[in-house]
């Protein structure tokens, strides 16, 4: 019997310590993805032999298990192949769209398991959980490796709370400082030809995904903390902004899955204007009643309202401004006209601002076959809900631009 032990014992380490790999192709062979269990999960995806992007620490961090998935064994490998087509509600850049993926889905113990997707245009990935109860999620992990002569096409921020409208910079990855916030879609410029764009999808009741730099060919994966107090002092526009923070990103249901993470791959940008894959990756619509969605262009006169000239009016936000507006809108068959911040005070939805008669430029619009939307801020039509909603509808504002 002593003899044996040894022997058993170290089979057992061998078992615990042997990695598990699987490889996932895009249906056109192109892309291939190669997936590897052992202390965590590991991906390398590569385009016809030229390496894309590498993923590592793939996990979340709860109360219940300080690293989920990163100990985890697979049980359970399901493959499935997907090539059908989707018709979008409102139409998209085409009538309709191609849903073509190979599939790979890895359950682990409880059932908790990830989920690959490779498409001819690039690789997703989404977690699942299956506990009984409620999950507080502590922190999301992931590691997105690159090589040291890739660069970057990124908007910067100091902190979780942007406007979305700062420049976007160009920069090699690793000039990136370290901890410095970037949003998504980021976009790598790969130094073997490849496009690389980081994106997501199907994000419900959790914290989008960011990625902060290291000083190196390297991002890391950070979430905004979960809201413990609001702000509703000062200036409305900061109103329901997050004032103090829990040292957690998320409350969810123990039993769901979480956004898809998306690596778009293309050759050349043409191929990325194409991409449909966050589209395709949402969840399916559930309105049954559609028919009130009216797409269209809209032109909008945050820039232009007070450079306008030429003319025999002065340009501003008045009702002259606003009709020259319409005018090109007819002319060239946009459907909206958008009226941006400065049209009423702030703090009150229901009077507009002096010389611009909201009435009389509605009418006029309809005349024209143009609808108007008007931009608003949440808290004050939440604060004026039920008269602003009947003076807008009475005054024949077709939409709203909510900004939260």
């Amino acid at each position: 019997m002593k003899t044996f032990l040894p022997i058993i014992t170290l089979l057992f380490v061998s078992l615990l310590t042997t990695a598990q790999k699987y490889q996932i192709s895009s249906p056109d062979g192109k892309l291939k993805a190669e997936i590897e269990i052992k202390g965590g999960i590991f991906v390398n995806l590569a385009k016809e032999g030229s390496p894309a992007i590498s993923l590592e620490n793939i996990a979340l961090e709860t109360e219940k298990e300080a690293h989920l998935f990163s100990g985890f064994k697979v049980q359970k490998a399901i493959r499935n192949s997907v090539n059908e087509i989707v018709t979008p509600v409102i139409r998209e850049k085409e009538r309709t769209l191609t849903n073509s993926f190979n599939e790979l889905e890895l359950k682990f113990k409880t059932n908790h398991a990830i989920t690959f997707r490779v498409f001819n245009e690039g690789l997703a990935y989404r977690l699942t959980t299956s506990f009984n109860d409620s999950l507080q999620i502590n922190r999301e992990t992931l590691s997105v490796h690159f090589d040291v002569n890739d660069s970057v096409r990124f908007q910067a921020s100091n902190s979780f709370n942007s406007s979305y409208e700062t420049p976007y910079e160009h920069k090699i990855i690793s000039d990136i400082e370290k901890d410095g916030l970037c949003h998504l879609p980021l976009l790598v410029e790969k130094a073997n030809g490849l496009f690389v764009m980081a994106s997501e999808a199907d994000l419900y009741n959790y914290p989008g995904l960011w990625l902060k730099g290291t000083g190196t060919a390297q991002f890391e994966a950070t979430n905004p903390l979960y809201p413990k107090k609001l702000n509703y002092t000062g200036s409305v526009y900061g109103h329901g902004q997050i004032a103090e923070t829990e040292d957690f990103i998320a409350k969810v249901n123990g039993t769901r899955t979480y956004p898809w993470r998306i690596f778009a791959v293309a050759d050349d940008e043409i191929q990325l204007v194409a991409n449909n894959m966050v589209y395709l990756l949402a969840s399916p619509n559930v309105l049954e009643d559609v028919s009130w969605i009216k797409p269209g262009v809209v032109m909008f006169d945050w820039w232009a309202k007070n450079n306008v000239f030429g003319v025999d009016f002065k340009a501003g936000v008045n009702t002259e401004t606003a009709k020259y507006f319409i005018d090109y809108c007819a002319e060239q068959g946009f459907r909206y006209f958008m009226f941006d911040d400065g049209w009423c005070a702030k703090e009150d939805l229901l009077h507009e601002v002096k010389g611009l008669d909201m009435a009389e430029v509605t009418a006029y619009a309809k005349t024209k076959g143009v609808d108007v939307i008007l931009w608003v801020i949440w808290h004050s039509l939440q604060r004026q809900w039920n008269d602003a909603l009947t003076c807008l509808k009475n005054g024949e504002s077709r939409a709203l631009k909510l900004i939260l």
